[in-house]
């Protein structure tokens, strides 16, 4: 076999389960959206307005997943030069911690993490 040839067969596999792994995400958060509904239509028929509530965040949660997750997806495929640039270890610990402090102080998680000091040549994502 070919090198050509073998750098396509991995290519295609690995593709094949980055497909696979986009569509188990989606059907997990389709599966969170039903769930919401089920609790919405639950709670009205029974006239309990907490399980209303409780069911529209659930859709609320998992509509704004879908949405990290397309955005994503889209963000992987498009054509992009890398743009090299100097990054501080405490600055991208820093974006790493904003982006998970609302999610982990609605878990009742209080995140403290330090970073040492330090630079690093990366494509600073956005």
């Amino acid at each position: 076999m070919e090198d050509a040839e073998k750098e396509l067969k991995a290519f295609l596999a690995s593709q094949g389960e980055l497909v696979g792994s986009i569509a188990h995400d989606l059907k997990g958060l389709i599966n969170g959206i039903e769930g919401g509904v089920y609790f919405i239509s639950t709670g009205m028929k029974k006239g309990k307005h907490e399980r209303i509530g409780q069911g529209q965040e659930m859709m609320k949660r998992n509509l704004d997943r879908i949405r990290r997750t397309v955005a994503s997806i889209l963000y992987y495929v498009k054509d992009r030069e890398i743009n090299w640039t100097e990054l501080s270890i405490q600055g991208v610990v820093s974006s790493v911690i904003k982006a998970l402090e609302d999610r982990a102080g609605h878990l009742g998680v209080k995140m403290e993490i330090q970073a040492e000091d330090g630079r690093f040549e990366g494509d600073e994502l956005l």
